[in-house]
């Protein structure tokens, strides 16, 4: 019946509805952690202790070459 159809329909738009909002938010918190992530490596690429940074600072300078 139409009755049934408009409400599979309304049912299936609140599931798609549903899973673009979990994306949304699965979207926002990779991109969080991926500014952690970023701000740590800028924080060791400004670091003073060569002990710790160089090495990275090594293999950094290397992997942006490639």
């Amino acid at each position: 019946t139409h009755a049934q159809a408009v409400a599979e329909r309304d049912a299936a738009l609140h599931a798609e509805r549903a899973e673009s909002a979990s994306l949304r938010v699965r979207l926002a918190h990779a991109e969080s952690v991926g500014d952690q992530l970023r701000g740590a490596l800028m924080a060791m690429e400004r670091s003073t202790s060569w002990r710790l940074t160089a090495p990275m600072r090594w293999v950094m300078s290397r992997l942006r070459g490639r």
